[in-house]
């Protein structure tokens, strides 16, 4: 029985080949880019990231504050029904 394992070269160079020509599409296209297109884009990007942030910054404060004043409500319920509990039982 022969179970020799055959290789055939031409699927194999056609995808190196094809690989080859992406890489410099892509080398050429790169090199091709405009810095300051770039920067501009870059720069607009991280004032999209700046203002979310500050959105995202504000609505944490908010509900810092907003938890804050349950949690005072809270306790003070809490130590009015205490007091309410404890006056009834004399």
């Amino acid at each position: 029985m022969n179970e020799e394992v055959k290789i055939e070269r031409a699927p194999i160079d056609k995808a190196l080949s094809e690989l080859q020509a992406t890489i410099q599409n892509f080398e050429k296209s790169y090199t091709s880019m405009n810095k300051e297109d770039n920067t501009g884009a870059i720069l607009h990007k991280l004032e999209e990231i700046k203002n979310t942030f500050e959105q995202i910054n504000s609505s944490y404060h908010a509900l810092k504050h907003n938890n804050s004043k349950a949690t005072n409500q809270a306790v003070e319920k809490m130590q009015g029904m205490d007091h309410t509990q404890s006056t009834s039982m004399y």
